[in-house]
């Protein structure tokens, strides 16, 4: 029951009193007086000891920094390193081993805080281009507008332009209403009756262009004629010509 128990010489010397008291088993009895009073049983009554209390911060602080200051770490490496001068064959193999693990296991904690330490520096990789060099070349040089414009110049389909160009003939007409839809003008040619006919056409082509045709393909061509009729229209809208009326 007692922690002293796992002592070798202690243990033998429990041993050698309770062969003494019993004569090697020839005493049955025993008479236990304790402090003048006869104990009539020997089964006592055990009881769970309550662990102590965790000791606070400071104690433990104060614990270690006397242990370091004492120097109780190194004395005892030391005494396990260097044994008995009379210990047997067996304790003196036991502590060479004992030698031996601890130093591969030095060598493991050293070798393993190397790599460590040796993947925490960094190093750039020259295979790898840099942030900045990546950025520049993702980033485009040209405008958006501009890439818009060659992207509808590569596909050859101006319908976009087109709608636009057919619009500002009819910016002015469009803002007597406060939102689209926009109803059809009514259209005054003020010219001679050939130029009215195809100053109609033009007017006509341009309005469903703009505000009545599905999007569709326009041909840098067919761009150029509309380019044409805008021109025209914008002209007699100008010197008075043609005349838009807001619709009865």
């Amino acid at each position: 029951m007692n922690s002293m128990m796992d002592k070798k010489d202690n243990f033998t010397f429990a041993g050698n009193c309770i062969e003494w008291c019993a004569k090697s088993g020839k005493r049955d009895r025993a008479l236990f007086i304790e402090e003048g009073r006869v104990i009539p049983k020997f089964d006592v009554q055990l009881r769970e000891i309550p662990l102590p209390p965790l000791p606070e911060i400071d104690e433990l602080n104060q614990l270690l920094r006397g242990l370091e200051e004492e120097n109780a770490h190194n004395r005892l490496l030391l005494g396990l390193l260097a044994g008995d001068e009379g210990e047997s064959a067996f304790s003196r193999i036991r502590m060479w081993i004992f030698r031996a693990v601890l130093f591969l296991l030095t060598l493991v904690v050293v070798i393993y805080g190397w790599r460590r330490l040796r993947k925490a520096i960094y190093r750039r990789e020259v295979t790898v281009p840099l942030v900045m060099h990546s950025v520049a070349q993702t980033v485009p040089a040209e405008a958006l507008v501009e890439q818009r414009h060659q992207v509808v110049l590569h596909e050859g389909n101006l319908w976009e332009a087109a709608r636009e160009e057919a619009r500002q003939c009819f910016t002015d007409y469009a803002s007597r209403f406060p939102h689209a839809p926009f109803p059809p003008p009514r259209i005054e040619a003020r010219v001679g009756w050939w130029g009215r006919r195809a100053l109609l056409r033009q007017v006509n082509r341009l309005w469903q262009l703009a505000y009545e045709s599905p999007p569709g393909r326009i041909t840098p061509a067919q761009f150029r004629r509309i380019a044409d009729d805008a021109a025209d229209v914008a002209a007699a809208l100008a010197s008075g010509g043609l005349v838009l009326q807001t619709p009865a």
